[in-house]
């Protein structure tokens, strides 16, 4: 494109108002509109004024974020003419950038962009300049990814480095095929998932030897990783960190070398960006990234380390996903209201996906995840009917892992007393925590709308065929187990309270708080008697098995859960009352660290329980009672 076209004005630092204002117009009647195409990753803030060379006053004053196509109007309009180099970025590169924005902007703007200006991005896919050298450079996915890749390393400009990140992580998703054809690119994109990813590795790897192939695939994760430790840019930071996972999915597809290392960096980066983000979008943008990551199955483990702890983090997600849904648009904006949905989605993903694991599915059960995901599998409770597919598609791989692993048991007896491992009495724990939290009815209020769908999901009514026949048999197994605790003269109400400590989230049938009318709790955690009877017999068993239970769901990294946290300090504090020596033997267990660290939990329930707790342990039951009569006065 010349200097001096009506499309850019004369002045390269300029950027036509009503040019970008009509490439942000979304088009409502066409889906392959920008709109559409870049609702995540396209926009960007806007704070800084304009930025990079272009003058705050010259863009929309109403608007404070420019769509990805917005910001290809200014690339382009920043790019000289293309047979010239810009800014390090060389003449060849230049040229294929200008097609390719050109392509994007001519296949993902609305039709109410100005025909002068489309006239001048066709005429930028008709131009054939050569390059100083004569030659005309090669245009071929591999070389269009190669010149992004070449081009975010180099420019330094926040815009036109924001355009060609984002161009860069359309490509990868393979959502842009059309765009690289436009463009011309030779050899289309092969089909299959993640075909995008494996272009952008081929341009990194080019016709290198393996060795030099290998670093070269490892400078580019640590190009990427600069971008999203740094933060310069936030935005090129989270098409970073998508790019980041993408890459990972494509190494790992072919068995490259440290594929498996990248994939686990690239679970790290994304809870640590989802935990810290930038904005709403950042916040979404982690989350995909991370469900993309957590299709590896050998990664997978970095999820529950320390560094990472998905479990804990996915909680929170799933339930603004549900209150999103009761609550609708009264409390939420439409677009937050989008992106609260579209963070639930990916985070039901990211559960299913750690439900294959039966060790993740543990910790998804002691993080509070399942009453958050039963709740998302009835009728409407879901703001986006894929939020509830996925999240009966999570329950499924709940519910069958848990069933999978009572099947082949042969746990010792610590593994036994892990949370969410299943017990030789009856269902797995996590089966019968799922139960507790209403899955059956969930499932059938689900079943009974799919069979009145005109057109069901066949897949979706399978699962919950499956589960419903599944919560039936399960029911009668829990009835079986109580029959045989009964014959051997078990208390039904300790076998019930044993059997919810081991699922790893209490707070279910044994109820969440005591009477506050001044009545007798019945016969459970909150009732005097079944501690004066249980703490200095049953909890003794296994060398105080339940105790250790009781204490590792202290752990915040264990339990996300306010709920489990409280009830674990209050079971705790009654053992310490009532075991004759309880105060002795949670010393030894190191308990007091483990309830104290709770002290500064941002939960005042949790915080009051663990004080408490932290006085039954320090002081002796006489000295307590002492203690409740001078409150009491």
């Amino acid at each position: 494109m010349p200097r001096g076209s009506a499309l850019l004005g004369d002045d390269p630092s300029n950027v036509s108002e009503s040019l970008v204002n009509a490439a942000m117009q979304p088009s409502s009647s066409s889906p392959g509109s920008a709109a559409d195409v870049n609702a995540d990753p396209a926009h960007v803030n806007n704070d800084n004024g304009g930025g990079g060379g272009v003058p705050s006053s010259s863009l929309s004053s109403s608007s404070s974020s420019l769509t990805l196509t917005s910001l290809l109007v200014v690339l382009l309009q920043k790019l000289p003419s293309s047979n010239l180099p810009f800014a390090g970025v060389d003449a060849s590169d230049t040229l294929l950038l200008r097609k390719l924005a050109s392509a994007f902007l001519i296949k993902k703007t609305p039709a109410s962009a100005s025909p002068l200006a489309v006239a001048s991005w066709e005429k930028n896919l008709r131009a054939e300049d050569t390059t100083e050298d004569g030659a005309f450079p090669s245009c071929s996915c591999r070389s269009l990814f190669a010149a992004l890749l070449r081009a975010m390393r180099i420019l330094s400009d926040e815009h036109m480095l924001r355009a060609t990140a984002g161009l860069l992580e359309q490509a990868a998703q393979g959502t842009i095929s059309d765009v690289l054809e436009l463009a011309g690119a030779q050899k289309p994109l092969p089909e299959g998932a993640h075909a995008g990813a494996a272009a952008l590795l081929d341009a990194v790897r080019g016709d290198l030897e393996e060795t030099d192939a290998n670093d070269a695939t490892a400078r580019l994760f640590e190009t990427l990783e600069r971008h999203i430790l740094h933060r310069t840019d936030a935005v090129v930071a989270r098409h970073a960190l998508r790019l980041h996972a993408l890459a990972a999915n494509a190494a790992h597809m072919r068995n490259l070398v440290g594929a498996d290392e990248h994939a686990r960096r690239s679970i790290v980066l994304s809870s640590k960006a989802a935990r810290t983000p930038t904005d709403a979008a950042a916040s979404v943008s982690a989350i995909a990234s991370l469900a993309h990551a957590l299709r590896i199955p050998t990664a997978r483990p970095s999820a529950y380390a320390p560094d990472a702890d998905v479990p804990a983090l996915l909680r929170p997600l799933l339930v603004a996903g549900c209150a999103d849904a009761v609550t609708g648009s009264t409390r939420h904006g439409g677009e937050q209201a989008a992106q609260l949905a579209q963070a639930a989605y990916d985070a039901c993903i990211c559960a299913w996906l750690l439900a294959f694991d039966a060790d993740a599915a543990s910790r998804l059960a002691t993080a509070g995840c399942v009453a958050p995901l039963v709740a998302l599998i009835r009728p409407g409770a879901a703001a986006r009917p894929k939020v509830s597919r996925a999240a009966t598609l999570a329950v499924y791989n709940l519910w069958f892992t848990a069933e999978t692993g009572s099947a082949a048991a042969t746990t010792t007896t610590t593994e036994a007393h892990k949370p969410g491992n299943i017990d030789d009495d009856g269902p797995p724990v996590i089966c019968e925590q799922l139960l507790r939290c209403g899955i059956a009815a969930a499932v059938a209020d689900a079943l009974r709308v799919a069979k009145g769908d005109p057109n069901p999901d066949g897949e979706h009514k399978a699962n919950l065929e499956r589960l419903n026949d599944a919560t039936t048999t399960c029911a009668q197994r829990i009835a079986d187990a109580a029959s045989a605790a009964a014959s051997r003269g078990a208390d039904a109400a300790f076998e019930a309270y044993r059997r919810e400590v081991l699922s790893g989230a209490l707070g279910g049938e044994s109820g969440e708080a005591p009477p506050t009318n001044g009545a007798e709790a019945p016969y459970g955690r909150f009732n005097a008697r079944f501690w004066r009877v249980h703490a200095p017999s049953s909890m003794e068993q296994d060398d105080f098995a339940l105790v250790r239970v009781l204490m590792r769901l202290l752990d915040p990294g264990s339990s996300a859960d306010p709920t489990t946290l409280r009830l674990a300090c209050h079971d705790l504090g009654q053992f310490a009352t009532y075991h004759p020596h309880g105060r002795s033997v949670l010393r030894q267990l190191s308990a007091y660290g483990s309830v104290a660290q709770l002290l500064a939990h941002g939960d005042e329930s949790v915080r009051r329980a663990s004080l408490l707790c932290t006085q039954r342990i320090m002081l002796s039951r006489d000295a307590m009672d002492k203690l409740s009569m001078v409150s009491r006065n």
